[in-house]
């Protein structure tokens, strides 16, 4: 498709020159300058900017013949602009059933961590509540003064 040029442009969208100009240097429309230091302005992004409005006499027969060619170039691009969107409605319905099968694995694998933990947990408090008390060992009651003596010995004969 083929740009246009400044004075192109401003026939096409039937503005001034300077106007154009100005929108270039301010940023709302993008323009390349080329080898010989004219700009080149894409008509997508004219159009952006200036919409293509229907007037009863056109400027000139250029001018018609520059619109037509643009929108004629466009009419040639739609079957494969048809076709392109096509696949990408294929590759986007393959993505989103990739990502809802993605997202249903990690949910069972979650489920299944969270049954384990759970069971390894009962597992633990069941041999933590059933184990036999442990005793520790008592220490001896210490004997009686009478029952060590010699004499109580003696006397009771033991």
């Amino acid at each position: 498709m083929q740009n246009f040029t400044l004075n192109q442009a401003a026939k096409v969208c039937h503005k001034s020159k300077s106007s154009i100009l100005d929108a270039i240097r301010s940023g709302r429309l993008s323009a390349k300058m080329n080898e010989k230091k004219q700009w080149q302005i894409e008509p997508s992004e004219l159009h952006r900017v200036y919409p293509y409005r229907i007037i009863a006499e056109p400027a000139s027969t250029e001018h018609v013949t520059l619109i037509k060619n643009h929108y004629d170039d466009h009419k040639n691009q739609m079957p494969n602009i048809n076709l392109l969107l096509e696949k990408e409605k294929q590759e986007r319905e393959r993505e989103r059933i990739q990502l809802s099968e993605t997202i249903e694995d990690l949910r069972n694998r979650l489920t299944q961590s969270e049954n384990e933990r759970r069971s390894t947990q009962e597992k633990l408090t069941l041999l933590l509540t059933h184990q036999p008390m442990t005793t520790t060992p008592t220490t001896k009651a210490p004997k009686s003064y009478y029952s060590t003596s010699r004499l109580w010995k003696k006397i009771f004969k033991r």
